[in-house]
């Protein structure tokens, strides 16, 4: 765990590094208030509040949504790596050529593809709430995060 906990840190302290800047004490710090809040709330939902704690009142919102940036970016590869694995078992759960062997296979990659796709177009999402004003501010918050989250 305590490794886990250093890597979550290096992690934390490359979302931040475009928003504020962070020690590594900080940032440990700040992993561990998450992991503490997100133990009492459904669904680690707190985790990104406990991360925040810890930093300047004005960057907790762009923080917070690099938080769920960097799990999006967690998921992004928990699935696709799941879907590789369910892709190199198929033989074992179903018969090599048949009908629905093949159907299965183009489905689990057409998931994967999905999810690449989607993953890698919501700038291009993100310019249709330009339409919505209530959606603008999430908007011009989260251009700032998606750099972030990509190097």
């Amino acid at each position: 765990m305590v490794v886990n906990w250093f890597v979550e840190t290096a992690k934390w302290k490359l979302l931040l590094s475009r928003i504020q800047p962070v020690t590594w004490s900080r940032g440990f710090r700040s992993v561990l208030s998450g992991v503490t809040i997100s133990v009492f709330t459904p669904n680690r939902m707190g985790e990104f509040a406990g991360r925040v704690m810890h930093l300047e009142s004005g960057t907790r919102i762009k923080a917070a949504l690099a938080s769920v940036m960097g799990s999006m970016n967690q998921l992004l590869i928990t699935i696709v790596a799941g879907g590789i694995a369910l892709l190199a078992s198929l033989d074992q759960l179903e018969t090599a050529g048949s009908n629905l062997y093949r159907v299965k296979f183009l489905l689990i990659l057409a998931g994967i593809i999905a999810v690449f796709f989607i993953y890698f177009r919501i700038p291009l999402l993100s310019r249709i709430g330009e339409h919505y004003i209530k959606l603008r501010k999430i908007k011009t918050l989260y251009k700032s995060v998606w750099v972030v989250s990509f190097f």
